[in-house]
């Protein structure tokens, strides 16, 4: 749509109107100024932020996806390494339960070996009790109901004494002590004595005794298959985080989106922003022209053939003439066509080399981080591709051959310690970032503008000179008139105020003339507005000087004006008078009889 409004207006204004074909040839040179350098600089930067920048932003969120992947897999490896470090432990542990089984189990057996072999001994016990207390119970009826074999044997013979005392009384009682002698016969049956004790005896110390030892014994049996195993394992890993991988990868890339989106949205943004740059050149045009036909002192130090015919006028009138100019004039005011730049021109060439020279930098290290950025993920995705299933080493295996607790106690153990067979396999392809390759047709137009920045940067001072030309060509008028301005300033800026000071001495007292030259009339403000064209802001001067000759209008020699509406012609009177009172600006070659000045294109 506005490309369209553009195209009508253009193609209308080109063909019908000459200021439309003036601002239209002034933007070309206008391009060689430092806002033109800008605006081109501009979009070289914007393709830079909405090109390279923009994909490498994009690269380092598949870096990023990359990193997070990776921190992914390598905690699952973790995990699996803690796994198989956690193994052999957990087949120690199994072994040592199964250990612990096949010797509870063999407890159990002796247990009941030894229990039954308890039975056994305490049966035999038992038996040989019942036989000591059978004789014990025979000592008894023998020792406790009719005492010891002596203790009867005495007693019958002590009764029978106390029998025959009793029947031969106190006479004959000494023949009862012959009882007494015989009782020594008593003694033969005293060992029966002993033989009951001994009965006794091991019917109640020697069982007893056995029983003890028996229990003795089943105590240290039964410690010496009493078993009491501790397992004890300690394995600690301690990772104190609030969020999971998965949820931590998540979120650097959202947070990367996030941040990258508004910065990506304005680059996009930056490319229709970029058409008003070229509407403040437009701008910028529009301005020069006004101050060109406004202010006489802008941008106006060029050395017109409107200078050339005016110095020319002035020697044939025999007035004070500027050319040729001196060496510090020279160094101030040139013409279109030099090759020579003046002081203003090389100081505005060494600050745009600097800036483009910054700005050049800036593009070529965008430029640089984008590719050097692609190159080094696509070398990585290059040589990182790599899958593999790792079978697990060769071992070397153990067999107990037999059978029975003993062989199940060693194969148990020796399969505790075998190592895990365990398949590992390898697959970074899931992991690796896949770049975006650079636009290299992107590439080729940051450089082609950078190349034509710096063209029109080193053609700078001669590319303005342009503008300067395209209005002397379209507004010829002014163009005198600025001529006039900068001939007179030149003039009036010349020699020391001391020298200016007696020249106007000598005019003022009729000395005026000096080997056939006349000198100008100048004040002391035209002076310095010569040699500071700024006070003319603030002090303006006469803008009344003729066309040809420069010379200001007094009161009492004033110019001659055109009586042609519209026209801007004014003359003095000897520059009138020799054009045959004819104003040359209103009037076409024909009328004014000069055949050469017939193309009157603008």
């Amino acid at each position: 749509m506005i490309c369209s409004i553009f195209g009508i207006v253009l193609t209308l204004g080109l063909a019908y109107s000459y200021k439309v074909r003036c601002v239209v040839l002034m933007l070309l040179p206008q391009l060689f100024s430092k806002r033109g350098r800008q605006a081109l600089t501009a979009y070289a930067f914007i393709l830079v932020l909405t090109g390279p920048a923009k994909n490498t932003l994009h690269n380092m969120r598949m870096l990023s996806e990359s990193l997070a992947c990776g921190q992914a897999k390598l905690k699952s490896a973790i995990k699996s390494v803690v796994d198989i470090i956690k193994e052999p432990l957990k087949a120690i542990r199994t072994s040592m339960e199964y250990i612990m089984k096949k010797v509870k189990e063999i407890v159990v057996k002796v247990k009941a070996m030894i229990s039954s072999l308890k039975k056994a001994i305490l049966a035999i016990l038992g038996v040989l009790k019942a036989g000591f207390d059978w004789l014990n119970s025979v000592v008894s009826i023998c020792s406790k109901k009719m005492g010891t074999p002596y203790q009867r044997c005495s007693k019958v013979f002590d009764d029978a004494v106390i029998d025959c005392k009793a029947k031969l009384g106190p006479l004959f009682d000494w023949m009862c002590s012959a009882t007494y002698m015989v009782k020594a016969v008593c003694y033969t049956v005293k060992v029966l004595d002993f033989i009951c004790e001994v009965i006794e005896f091991v019917g109640d110390e020697v069982v007893m005794k056995v029983k003890k030892k028996f229990r003795e014994f089943s105590y240290r049996l039964r410690n010496v298959f009493y078993v009491s195993i501790d397992f004890s394992h300690s394995f600690e890993l301690k990772s104190n985080q609030s969020k999971s991988v998965r949820e931590i990868t998540a979120g650097i890339a959202t947070e990367i989106r996030q941040r990258t989106s508004g910065l990506l949205y304005l680059f996009d943004w930056m490319s229709f922003v970029f058409s008003f740059f070229f509407l403040y050149i437009i701008f910028q045009t529009i301005t020069y022209k006004r101050k060109f036909l406004t202010q006489e002192w802008y941008d106006n130090r060029f050395l017109t053939d409107d200078i050339v015919m005016l110095d020319m006028k002035r020697a044939y009138l025999g007035k004070e003439t500027i050319l040729p100019l001196n060496f510090h004039e020279k160094k101030k005011y040139i013409s279109f066509t030099s090759w020579r730049l003046v002081s203003n021109e090389r100081k505005r060439l060494a600050k745009t080399a600097i800036f483009l020279t910054v700005a050049t930098i800036k593009l070529s290290i965008h430029m640089m981080t984008d590719y050097s950025l692609y190159w080094i993920l696509n070398m990585i995705r290059y040589h990182g591709q790599f899958q593999s299933n790792l079978d697990a080493p060769s071992k070397v295996e153990v067999r107990v051959s037999g059978k029975g607790v003993v062989a199940e106690l060693f194969s148990s153990i020796i399969n505790a310690f075998q190592p895990a067979g365990i398949k590992n396999e390898f697959d970074t392809v899931p992991c690796l970032p896949d770049p975006r390759p650079p636009d290299i047709g992107r590439y080729k137009q940051i450089v082609s503008l950078v190349i034509l920045t710096w063209i029109l940067a080193v053609t700078e001072p001669y590319g303005l000179r342009l503008r300067n030309y395209v209005m002397c060509y379209y507004y010829p008028v002014a163009a005198r008139q600025r001529a006039v301005w900068l001939y007179n300033h030149i003039l009036r800026s010349r020699g020391s105020f001391l020298k200016f000071a007696r020249r106007q001495l000598r005019r003022k007292f009729g000395k005026g003339v000096s080997y056939g030259v006349e000198m100008e009339k100048f004040s002391c403000m035209d002076r310095l507005r010569a040699l500071c064209p700024s006070l003319e802001r603030f002090f303006p001067g006469t803008k009344d000087k003729c066309l040809l000759c420069g010379t200001p209008a007094t009161p009492n020699s004033p110019l001659i004006y055109c009586p042609t509406p519209g026209c801007q012609g004014k003359f003095c009177n000897n520059c009138y008078a020799t054009m045959k009172n004819i104003c040359t600006l209103c009037k076409t070659p024909v009328e004014y009889g000069d055949i050469s000045d017939i193309s009157e294109e603008k």
